[in-house]
């Protein structure tokens, strides 16, 4: 059984990851003009 602590950090992790990766594509998405437009915006 994984301790409390540790679950929590690697969801931690996780979302953290999960952030700048969200962060990373969206500056790439508005690069390439109206975002809510582009076929990415339905995963995002």
């Amino acid at each position: 059984m994984i301790p409390d602590t540790a679950w929590r950090s690697e969801i931690f992790t996780l979302m953290e990851y999960c952030s700048e990766l969200y962060n990373r594509v969206s500056k790439i998405l508005l690069q390439n003009g109206d975002w809510t437009q582009n076929e990415w915006y339905p995963i995002l």
